[in-house]
């Protein structure tokens, strides 16, 4: 088990996450010895709202009010300033995806929010799927709930709560915009010679298709998500881990479980293909048949 660690640690793990919480899983795999590539493929770029929609929200706060990324709480407290305040009133809910926003929610306004629990989530249940299970979301008649989020995404969270009877409105405070990976990165896609590359989006996996060689496909891939896994299966990847959810901890916490997992070096370059999730022990293998299109259970 000790060598396959070795050499997994002699090649290093691309990162293809954007921001901040790139920063962080690059700190918690180098606290497991692990060297690490910045891609670059993906940026979060500031998207500057209507100045009369801030003011608006500030004057008459919504009902809830639910963050769906850290990006989207660390862009709403620059908007709002020392007006924020007026959202942290007693009667303004809020809510979010996930465990690094909520805590950011606690740092930038000072509140407790609602957000699912990830050790309860059932198993490749995503993040807006797991919020809108809760029993807060059952019944949403009257309410009305602003969304702050980036640019485009699954529309689940608003339809699910449009549906229920809310009235749901968006604020869109960033964008995602995708960019050539580095000269270093371009490199390492070609040859497929690196420990495991860590995606957290469609966008960015589909993008790095292009740059992708015949060994990269079975390379290990780590994703934050059964759904982006099966996704990864279709794309051709072979070797897929599902960390427990997105945060840098668990994502580098399935680096290590894989490597661990892996009894010699060419383990990796095993010509199977198999989805291992971390929500357990069960392990998902792809059904080969030329017209299946998705992951099932064995």
């Amino acid at each position: 088990m000790t060598e396959a660690v070795d050499f997994q640690i002699r090649r290093p793990v691309l990162i293809a996450r954007p921001g901040a919480r790139a920063q962080l899983l690059e700190e918690a795999l180098a606290n497991h010895g692990y060297a690490t590539v910045m891609l670059g493929v993906m940026t979060l770029d500031p998207v500057t709202p209507d100045p009369e929609d801030v003011l608006r929200w500030c004057r008459q706060p919504p009902d809830w009010v639910i963050c769906i990324s850290p990006t989207a709480v660390t862009r709403w407290a620059e908007e709002v300033g020392d007006r924020g305040h007026r959202l942290c009133r007693a009667g303004v809910h809020w809510a979010a995806t996930g465990s690094s926003t909520q805590e950011l929610i606690a740092e930038h306004f000072g509140r407790t929010s609602l957000a699912p629990e990830p050790d309860n989530e059932e198993e490749g249940t995503s993040a807006s799927e797991a919020l809108l299970a809760l029993p807060e979301f059952q019944d949403m008649t009257g309410q009305q709930i602003l969304i702050v989020s980036g640019h485009g995404g699954r529309p689940l969270l608003e339809e699910t709560l449009r549906a229920r009877g809310g009235e749901v409105n968006i604020l869109p405070l960033y964008e995602r915009n995708l960019h050539n990976p580095t000269f270093e990165g371009q490199r390492y896609l070609e040859a497929g010679n690196y420990a495991a590359m860590i995606v957290t989006s469609r966008e960015q996996l589909d993008h790095l298709k292009d740059w992708c060689g015949a060994i990269a496909f079975r390379r290990p891939l780590i994703v934050s998500s059964r759904r982006l896994a099966e996704h990864a299966a279709e794309q051709g990847y072979q070797r897929i881990v599902i960390a427990r959810d997105a945060t840098p901890g668990a994502l580098a916490s399935a680096m290590v479980r894989r490597a661990a997992h892996c009894d010699t070096a060419d383990a990796d370059d095993a010509d199977d293909r198999q989805i291992d999730d971390d929500f357990g022990n069960d392990e998902v293998q792809q059904d080969d048949a030329p017209d299946s299109d998705k992951a099932s259970d064995s």
